[in-house]
Formats: C-alpha cells, sequence, structure tokens
C-alpha cells in the first residue's frame, strides 16, 4: 500500500520537475522568471521572517475581529507579509554577517570587509 504511495509521489514530482524545466529552460532571460528565481533562494528566510506577520496578537490587532470567511483580507495579508519579508531580507542580504546567520548564504572574511 505504502509502495503505490511512495510511486505516486515520486511520479509526480519527476513530471513537475520536467514540466518546469521543460517550460522554464529558454525563458532565463525573462525578468519574472528571474524574480520567481531569486524568491526561491531566499525562502529560508521567508520562512523564518513570515511568523513574524502571523502573531495572533499582531493579527488580532492591525485586522481586528474579522471573520473566518474574509478570504480577501487574509490573501491581502499574505501578499503584505511576502513583502515585508523580501523587504527585510534585502536589508539583511546587506551584511554578509547577517546574511550567513539568517539565511545560510557562504560568507567569506573578505567580503565583509569590502561592504
Amino acid at each position: 500500500m505504502y509502495c503505490k504511495f511512495i510511486i505516486m509521489g515520486t511520479s509526480s514530482s519527476l513530471f513537475w520537475i520536467m514540466l518546469f524545466n521543460l517550460l522554464f529552460k529558454n525563458n532565463s532571460h525573462n525578468s519574472f522568471v528571474r524574480f520567481i528565481a531569486w524568491i526561491g533562494t531566499v525562502s529560508l528566510g521567508i520562512y523564518c521572517l513570515h511568523v513574524l506577520f502571523y502573531d495572533p496578537l499582531v493579527f488580532g490587532t492591525v485586522l481586528g475581529d474579522i471573520s473566518k470567511y474574509a478570504t480577501p483580507i487574509y490573501l491581502f495579508w499574505s501578499f503584505m507579509a511576502l513583502i515585508f519579508c523580501l523587504i527585510i531580507i534585502k536589508v539583511i542580504l546587506k551584511s554578509p554577517l547577517l546574511s550567513f546567520l539568517l539565511l545560510g548564504k557562504e560568507y567569506s572574511r573578505s567580503a565583509e570587509i569590502e561592504s
């Protein structure tokens, strides 16, 4: 039974990898594709920082008492949280030591001296 799930998961993963490789192989100069690729390289920072914007105390204070069916508000809040995370990550990337400690980027002492 588990073998069936493993085969299904592996085959669907391979399908999506091959599909995206085929679709975006020749679009590496497209600015949208480069932006999405950059978001992929800073996804650790997004995972670490997004929790700051979903704290119930902050979320409830900012948005007040909203209905649980307020999908547009949640989508807007998620989009804004992503933008805030990307802005914070851009600031963190300016420091080689911070980007190493918080984002796992390669650290070299000479890069810190240059900046």
